[in-house]
């Protein structure tokens, strides 16, 4: 879970407000939490983005991770999946300075069709309950206007934790990268993401911006990374159009679609693999290696 944080933090960096302050108190050594290591890094990502929104320009943001033992009378009050059981867990805490909620606003933050935009909330709360019940854990807020609000996460630790060994360090590469994609935060996100890799990045705003930016630098691009959906002219278009220009280009679709949804892309596009959104810098690495790997052979 720490490492989960601390990948999200570095991916939020940039859109997180200069003036807000992040502090981390991540435990050291927890032990594996059972379920989608993908799913888990939406819930912290979701958690610290509605922390952000909640404060505005300036305030801070505490994140905390620790190992506790929840027995069945800290688990009755919870928001909680149906088969949660006592026993050791993870918790997440995501604490902010902002503003806070009333009672009322509380007991409708997790409703997928209510909306606290003027508050700052509402950003995927929905999704942030779904999976913390699918993966059997329980949730708890605590806010009062003017206060702030502490969102705290509990998820049930795996049987047998098999600690996942860090992937080594980015050597450096002189890999050059095309990123195309409509949202500027994802832009500057994946370009510092692949920076921290070694590679050189461009970067166009729609379909149409891309293709002309690869026909511009052919020669010298060696990955394309691009959404599905883009203004002008969508990934799997542009994609296509790409190959026209240089057959052997590998281009790397990217989407919030689920992995089950993407062979067809694939397919129709002749795209070399495909990323779902959001993705950590190791997600990223290992979809770079892989593409390499397979186009040398």
């Amino acid at each position: 879970m720490s490492a989960a944080v601390e990948d999200t933090l570095d991916l939020l960096q940039v859109s997180i407000p200069t003036r807000v302050v992040v502090r981390q108190e991540l435990g050291p050594d927890l032990p594996e939490v059972a379920g989608d290591p993908s799913q888990i890094r939406q819930v912290v990502m979701n958690l610290i983005i509605n922390a952000a929104e909640a404060i505005g320009d300036a305030g801070v943001i505490t994140v905390r991770t620790e190992l506790v033992h929840l027995d069945d009378a800290a688990l009755r009050p919870m928001q909680r999946g149906s088969e949660a059981i006592p026993g050791p867990h993870v918790c997440l805490e995501v604490a902010d300075t902002g503003a806070g909620m009333s009672a009322a606003t509380v007991a409708k933050i997790f409703d997928p069709f209510f909306s606290t935009k003027f508050a700052g909330r509402g950003l995927g709360l929905a999704t942030v309950l779904g999976v913390v019940r699918a993966h059997h854990g329980g949730l708890t807020v605590r806010s009062e206007p003017g206060r702030g609000t502490t969102f705290r996460v509990f998820l049930p630790c795996a049987e047998a934790p098999a600690r996942a060994a860090a992937p080594p360090p980015a050597e450096p590469t002189s890999r050059t990268v095309l990123i195309v994609d409509d949202e500027e935060d994802v832009r500057a996100v994946t370009a510092h993401m692949l920076e921290r890799l070694g590679c050189s990045v461009l970067v166009a705003a729609d379909g149409r911006e891309g293709v002309e930016v690869f026909r511009a630098h052919a020669p010298v691009i060696d990955a394309v990374l691009i959404d599905l959906t883009l203004p002008r002219l969508s990934g799997e278009r542009a994609c296509r159009e790409m190959r026209t220009i240089r057959s052997d280009a590998r281009v790397i679709l990217m989407s919030g679609y689920s992995a089950d949804e993407a062979p067809g892309h694939l397919a129709e596009a002749g795209a070399a693999g495909f990323l779902r959104k959001p993705f950590s810098v190791a997600d990223l690495r290992s979809m770079m290696d892989r593409t390499f790997d397979v186009s040398a052979h």
